[in-house]
C-alpha cells in the first residue's frame, strides 16, 4: 500500500473514531440533560472559578455586615450634600435600608441572575441534544 493510501486510510479511521467519539458524547449529554443531573453550564464550576477570581488578594477591612452597613450610611451621609451641591439641586430622601453584599454574596446573586438568563439556552439545547441522540 502506499504512503499516499496509508495516510488517507488514517485519516479516515481518525475521522470514523472522532465521528463516533462525537456521537458518544453528544448521547451522553443528551442524557445527562434529560434526567437533569449536568447542564450545559456548570453553574458550580463557576461559582468556583469566579470566586477564586473575585477574592484573589482582596480583603474589605471590615467583615462584620452591621459595620459595614454603618461606614456605608457614613459614606452616603458625607457624600449626597457634595452630590446636591455639585447638581445644584435637593436630592430625594437618602437610602434607609441599605443591604450589604460581601463578594461571595454578589457572586451568588450575579450567577443566579444569569442561571435564569440562560434556562432557555439549556432547554433548547437539551432539545437539540435528544433530537439528535434519536436520529
Amino acid at each position: 500500500m502506499s504512503s499516499v493510501l496509508q495516510g488517507r486510510a488514517v485519516l479516515r479511521s481518525l475521522a470514523m473514531v472522532g465521528a463516533i467519539g462525537a456521537g458518544v458524547y453528544l448521547l451522553q449529554r443528551a442524557r445527562d440533560m434529560e434526567t437533569g443531573e449536568r447542564r450545559v453550564i456548570d453553574w458550580a464550576r463557576v461559582r468556583t472559578v469566579a470566586a477564586a477570581v473575585a477574592t484573589r488578594g482582596k480583603r474589605h477591612p471590615t467583615t462584620d455586615p452591621a459595620l459595614r452597613r454603618a461606614e456605608f450610611q457614613d459614606y452616603i451621609a458625607r457624600t449626597e450634600p457634595l452630590i446636591a451641591a455639585y447638581l445644584q439641586t435637593t436630592l430625594p430622601q437618602p437610602l434607609r435600608t441599605i443591604y450589604v453584599f460581601d463578594r461571595a454574596d454578589w457572586l451568588d446573586a450575579n450567577i443566579r441572575n444569569f442561571r435564569e438568563l440562560f434556562q432557555l439556552l439549556e432547554r433548547v439545547y437539551g432539545t437539540l441534544l435528544r433530537r439528535v441522540a434519536t436520529q
